[in-house]
């Protein structure tokens, strides 16, 4: 009988990490697979785990397959996951970019976020969910030389830099939630994109969403980086097409964002990708303590052709 429930354990959570893999991003039962590779890493865990149990209690042939099919999962998972991700280069980085979703609906946390961000010293700062940060914005002015405008109703995207962009604006990429998408020129031909999404189980809204994001990545330069809440990580079939259809990559081991007290049960959905010749060369956690369920992260890059 353990056996027996040892081998349906292992079986389910295994199909229900092969089983998403091959289901379309949208329609059908599309949410619940998305909901699935969320938590795709732990259930592949559960189904080895269990698999193996099933072999120690004797059932080998029953306990062999299990096994099989939780490294099959693996396989495919992990062969997904390299396709779509770049390891972090050796070389010397030039620009430095904090991201941050504040989830600062309390405005009274909002000065931290930002005297914490200021201490990073970075050469542009994005902050999403930043409703809450109108009031460190004369904060945010007296240490940066540009901050985005920011509507204490509306302030999706909060964004500030060391140098006067070439140009910035915002976007809306759903009718539900507004201007989540912004790019900012921070230098001439220098292009650095960035997004809040909605989550991939929202069927009829995401899908529509991923395919207006791709059309503007595919609008960027070759050589551009954008960061991020994807709400997914690099792993799920979402993502893994938006990077196949833009040329994107995410960042191979990147570090888990959400949730934030969840150490290394943390999902990586707080992402930056690149294109082109612009690399990542390291990646550290910010905002901890800083009172959102989210980590932010401090992304050291090398951008060739960036003005000094």
């Amino acid at each position: 009988v353990l056996a027996g429930a040892c081998l349906a354990v292992s079986l389910g959570a295994s199909l229900a990490v092969i089983g998403p893999y091959f289901i379309a991003a949208e329609g059908g039962p599309a949410p619940l697979a998305r909901l699935l590779e969320l938590v795709s890493v732990w259930l592949l865990a559960l189904g080895l785990v269990f698999g193996l149990t099933v072999l120690l209690l004797g059932q080998c042939g029953l306990g062999a397959g299990a096994v099989v099919l939780a490294l099959a999962g693996g396989a495919l998972l992990g062969s997904g996951y390299w396709r779509a991700t770049v390891p972090q280069a050796d070389q010397t980085a030039n620009l430095r970019v904090l991201f941050f979703n504040t989830q600062s609906a309390d405005s009274a946390m909002s000065d931290r976020i930002v005297a914490a961000a200021i201490a990073e010293a970075p050469d542009i700062a994005v902050f999403v969910e930043a409703t809450g940060m109108g009031r460190a914005l004369p904060q945010l002015r007296d240490a940066f030389v540009f901050v985005s405008p920011c509507p204490d109703e509306a302030c999706e995207i909060l964004v500030a830099a060391n140098r006067a962009p070439e140009r910035f604006w915002r976007l809306s990429l759903n009718p539900i939630w507004e201007d989540r998408y912004g790019v900012i020129e921070h230098a001439p031909g220098q292009f650095l994109g960035m997004s809040h999404l909605v989550k991939p189980w929202f069927s009829g809204v995401a899908g529509p969403e991923l395919e207006r994001l791709a059309a503007q990545y595919n609008w960027l330069p070759e050589s551009a980086v954008v960061v991020g809440d994807f709400n997914m990580p690099p792993w799920s079939t979402p993502m893994r097409r938006l990077l196949h259809d833009t040329g994107f990559r995410a960042q191979r081991g990147a570090l888990g964002t959400w949730p934030a007290g969840a150490g290394p049960f943390a999902l990586p959905i707080d992402q930056i990708l690149t294109r082109g010749d612009v690399s990542v060369v390291s990646l550290r956690p910010f905002g901890e303590g800083l009172g959102s369920n989210h980590l932010g992260f401090v992304a050291e890059l090398s951008v060739p052709g960036l003005p000094p």
